[in-house]
């Protein structure tokens, strides 16, 4: 059963890499983002910096940057391995 998911998953994740891997990143980018909207605004109010809002969002930010260059790799190594980028 286990082998059955993981091979599914494995021809999700590497026939449209980008799609798979860079738009969860984009909008992990963009809940960061809101989270850092909110911790701004806070402090442009109070004067308080939350740091459970700024660590949550650059721990997001961070696993949405790691998605998208894993998108970018993996679709780098798709296209080398099928030839479509020529050594020059």
């Amino acid at each position: 059963m286990t082998v059955d998911v993981y091979s599914v998953l494995q021809s999700i994740s590497f026939r449209p890499p980008l799609a798979f891997y860079g738009l969860p990143g984009i909008a992990l980018l963009g809940v960061a983002a809101l989270f850092m909207k909110n911790a701004l605004n806070l402090f442009s109010d109070t004067g308080f910096v939350s740091t459970n809002i700024v660590l949550k969002s650059v721990g997001i930010a961070v696993v949405g940057v790691i998605l998208l260059a894993t998108s970018a790799i993996v679709y780098t190594l798709i296209a080398l391995l099928k030839g479509g980028i020529n050594n020059s």
